[in-house]
């Protein structure tokens, strides 16, 4: 017999009031274990919920007020503040699942209030993919989620429920639009951080960004946000940053994410299951390797370190 909260203690008290929030019934609940994020500055918090009937969960919570530079950045570049992915979910969720193969969360409830935005979803199974257990099958998984996403061409960044809804060619206005958003949140999360070169260097190249293609993107591309089985990726775990963007900006963060030799399989694969030529970054690279700095994308605090990693989309 257990308690009218379950396995839950007094010290989730939090933790309970917001599975009462979601219509989650905390006598369910036979344990609950907090999963560490992997940055210091998450804005997310993380629960997996062990239930009586043998099955799993994950709730997700965000403090609203706790707004990291990564959100920051998403929200000034594409107007999707964290609440916003939490409250697109469904659809968002629903369309990727479409696009590509690998297993998604399906969404159980979600809840917002002024103090914080909350996410109750199914629970993946798998570990999370470490990057010293990258093979080549992996790799290629990789290659062919990202060609089934960018299949999808939008019109237009920012939410990709509007992309959608906005089926137009993607037209010098926008370009210009989206240079003019890029130097906007650069400028922003530059002021106060004494990153006044950084700014600089990146202004003398936005005129010169060009947008190839606009398509459905996870803008915090890492390797554990992937569930792993047997050495083959098998699902997503995290899906709240998925927005229309240039696909220019995945190319470049997959030079951190990859070896020579896994980029070399990478293109291989994806050359072979995509329609889409593999962009050249050349002029691009060095505006949006600042941007993913700023918004500290892989932990890396050296910019010196972080601009001089090799090149390959050339």
């Amino acid at each position: 017999m257990i308690d009218p909260v379950g396995g839950l203690t007094e010290k989730h008290d939090e933790l309970k009031r917001l599975c009462q929030q979601v219509w989650m019934d905390c006598r369910q609940i036979e344990k609950a274990h907090r999963i560490e994020p992997m940055f210091d500055d998450s804005s997310c918090i993380l629960w997996r919920l062990d239930l009586v009937k043998s099955n799993r969960m994950i709730f997700k919570t965000a403090k609203l007020q706790q707004v990291s530079p990564f959100w920051q950045m998403m929200q000034s570049l594409f107007g999707q503040a964290i609440e916003d992915g939490f409250r697109q979910a469904a659809f968002n969720y629903s369309f990727i699942q479409q696009a590509q193969a690998l297993q998604i969360p399906a969404i159980v409830n979600q809840y917002s209030n002024k103090s914080s935005t909350n996410l109750l979803m199914s629970f993946i199974p798998g570990q999370a993919v470490k990057t010293d257990q990258v093979n080549q099958e992996m790799v290629e998984d990789l290659a062919k989620y990202l060609s089934g996403l960018h299949a999808n061409q939008m019109s237009d960044f920012g939410s990709i429920k509007l992309a959608i809804e906005n089926q137009q060619a993607c037209s010098n206005s926008i370009t210009a639009k989206w240079r003019q958003k890029l130097s906007q949140t650069l400028n922003d999360l530059t002021v106060g951080l004494g990153s006044e070169t950084i700014l600089q260097a990146c202004q003398n190249q936005i005129d010169d960004i060009k947008v190839s293609h606009f398509v459905p993107m996870m803008m915090d591309l890492r390797w554990d946000q992937f569930a792993q089985q047997k050495g083959r990726l098998t699902g997503v775990f995290d899906l709240d940053a998925y927005v229309s963007a240039p696909i220019e900006l995945d190319f470049v963060i997959l030079e951190y994410l990859l070896t020579p030799q896994q980029l070399d399989w990478f293109i291989a694969e994806y050359m072979r299951t995509s329609q889409l030529e593999v962009p050249n970054i050349e002029t691009q690279r060095e505006v949006y390797r600042s941007l993913f700095y700023l918004v500290n994308a892989l932990g890396e605090p050296d910019y010196s370190k972080w601009m001089s990693q090799p090149k390959y989309f050339d």
